[in-house]
């Protein structure tokens, strides 16, 4: 038997001003050659792996109210929530978690409209995309630090008045808190370094947002139809602004903001604000550039040269648009024959230095 994961189909909504963002269309794909148990306990579908259990398909289920599920079955723990595992149960209204849990799969409790939910456990370190995906009762959400990726789209449409990303979080997936409307605030850590197109659109009760200077890149329309939001502060001067970010369409077929862009004089801000004719006001002097000494091999810029720099050099090989280096995490990576850019010999170099056959980085190659 196979295993059967979600995926949400290239569909789209077109919205009043002619943006189109895409919807999802439950359905399923087949992975290839894992093999499961399906067994069902106190009216919960289970998949049972050889090292694990996670939640099976229970969609469509309109009688299922409160759901609990168990912590191990056969001595196995339940770690996941499955891909689409309660989708479209419309009066399931609280869940309680195993205590294993780590992961929330894909569309997990999509349209699930009853269900109330305030705290996610600390055991989660992944959300997957659209997993909460017009869950309309959903008032509060804490998500713990414990949480490492929330997929695009996670909390779309949700009634959430306020919300604290994790200082584990380092990128806003696109359409993440899209149309939340009744968000009034948002706190972005300094963890964050991009935020993805529409992220934050249609959360029209966001009256002001600070951007930490840690986000090196702001994504299209991420507060498109903001009609409430009066400021945003982006504190990194070079902060790239992917297009247009604020604002909403007026009668002249113009993007209006009546707010205010707050940065620092000559930022990217300014030339922002400056270029669709919205309000600038300055934060003060753009603070002085810290020279940082070159960490040879710490690709991820976590102060340290192990083997998930390795990793993170290998992910930026093979997919650069997904697994980006930031400008000075490709001077740290370029650790064997300095100056030849980042490649192969340098994620090898950091696994030797990791195993302890060479003493320190850079080198050259053999």
């Amino acid at each position: 038997m196979k295993k059967f994961v979600s995926v949400a189909l290239a569909g789209a909504i077109i919205l009043s001003a002619g943006v189109f963002c895409p919807a999802p269309n439950f359905s399923t794909i087949a992975e290839e050659n894992v093999e499961y148990t399906e067994v069902t306990y106190e009216n919960v579908k289970y998949r049972k792996y050889a090292d694990h259990v996670e939640v099976g398909d229970n969609s469509h289920n309109e009688n299922l109210t409160e759901v609990v599920i168990l912590d191990k079955i056969e001595d196995l723990p339940v770690t996941e929530i499955g891909d689409e595992a309660f989708v479209f149960c419309t009066n399931l209204k609280s869940v309680k978690f195993p205590k294993n849990i780590k992961r929330i799969g894909n569309s997990a409790f999509a349209s699930c409209g009853s269900l109330e939910l305030n705290e996610i456990p600390n055991t989660v370190t992944e959300i997957g995309y659209y997993a909460f995906y017009f869950c309309h009762s959903l008032k509060s959400v804490i998500i713990p630090d414990s949480v490492t990726s929330i997929g695009a789209a996670a909390f779309y449409g949700l009634s959430i008045t306020s919300v604290t990303i994790p200082n584990s979080i380092t990128k806003i997936e696109p359409m993440t808190f899209y149309y939340c409307e009744d968000i009034e605030s948002i706190t972005i850590p300094d963890s964050v370094t991009e935020i993805g197109d529409h992220a934050f659109e249609g959360c029209s009760g966001l009256t002001s947002v600070t951007i930490p200077n840690s986000v090196t890149k702001i994504g299209g329309l991420v507060f498109y139809n903001c009609k409430g939001l009066e400021s945003i502060t982006i504190e990194n001067p070079d902060c790239e602004i992917a297009g247009i970010m604020c604002g909403s369409i007026g009668y002249n077929g113009n993007f209006e903001f009546n707010g205010t862009i707050y940065g620092y004089p000559n930022s990217t801000a300014q030339a922002y604000a400056e270029k669709y004719g919205y309000k600038f006001e300055p934060i003060g002097e753009q603070p002085p550039t810290e020279e940082t000494e070159t960490l040879y091999g710490d690709a991820n810029l976590d102060g340290d040269v192990t083997i998930a720099d390795s990793v993170a050099i290998l992910q930026y090989l093979a997919n650069g648009d997904e697994y980006a280096l930031s400008e000075k995490a490709e001077i740290n990576a370029d650790c064997c024959n300095v100056g030849d850019g980042v490649n192969t010999e340098d994620a090898l170099a950091v696994q030797k230095l990791d195993a302890k056959v060479i003493s320190d980085l850079p080198v050259e190659s053999e």
